[in-house]
C-alpha cells in the first residue's frame, strides 16, 4: 500500500474520531416527560384583619406528553389564616382544617394534555390576626412529576394584615 493512501486513511479515521467525540450529550433526543407546574395569581396583599383575600391557582402541564391519573395540589392554611372556600371547574377541593397540618386538598381527574393549563381554582382566605405577615403555600403533588430540573412546583401568597390588636 502506498504511503499517500495510508495517510489519507489515517486522516479520515482521525476526523471521524474527532467528530464522534465532539458531539454533545444533549444531541440525543430528550425523553418525553410531563412537567406539572403551579402559579398563584396574587403574590402579596396588604389587607385589614378579617378582610377576604381571593387568589387564583393555575396548574399547567409544561411537559411534552399527556399526564393521566389526575393532578392535585395542596393549599396550606397556617395559623392566623381562616379558610373560606375553593372551587373550580373539574376540581374537587376538600378542606382538612381540623388536622394538625391544616390544608385544603384539590384534585382533578381529567387527562392533562402537554402545553395546557387546567381550569383555574379560586380560593378565599382571611387573616384573623391584626399585624400579622403570613405566607399561604400552594404546592402541586411532587411525586407525580417527572421533571428533572427546577420548575415552579409551589407558590406563596403573602398576606399582611393591618389593624388594631387587642392585648
Amino acid at each position: 500500500m502506498n504511503s499517500t493512501i495510508r495517510r489519507a486513511g489515517v486522516a479520515a479515521l482521525a476526523v471521524s474520531a474527532i467528530t464522534t467525540l465532539a458531539l454533545p450529550a444533549s444531541a440525543a433526543p430528550a425523553a418525553p416527560v410531563y412537567d406539572i407546574g403551579i402559579e398563584v395569581s396574587s403574590k402579596s396583599t396588604h389587607v385589614a384583619k378579617d378582610a377576604l383575600v381571593e387568589a387564583t391557582v393555575v396548574v399547567s402541564n409544561k411537559g411534552t406528553v399527556e399526564h393521566t391519573g389526575g393532578d392535585w395540589f395542596t393549599i396550606r392554611i397556617p395559623h392566623g389564616i381562616a379558610f373560606s372556600g375553593a372551587s373550580g371547574d373539574t376540581w374537587n377541593c376538600v378542606p382538612r382544617l381540623s388536622e394538625a397540618w391544616a390544608h385544603v386538598h384539590c384534585r382533578s381527574e381529567a387527562a392533562h394534555a402537554p402545553g395546557t393549563s387546567r381550569p383555574p381554582v379560586k380560593f378565599t382566605v382571611r387573616p384573623t390576626i391584626a399585624g400579622s405577615d403570613t405566607n399561604v403555600e400552594v404546592s402541586v403533588a411532587g411525586f407525580r412529576r417527572s421533571e428533572t430540573g427546577p420548575v415552579p412546583n409551589s407558590a406563596l401568597l403573602r398576606i399582611t394584615a393591618y389593624g388594631t390588636t387587642a392585648y
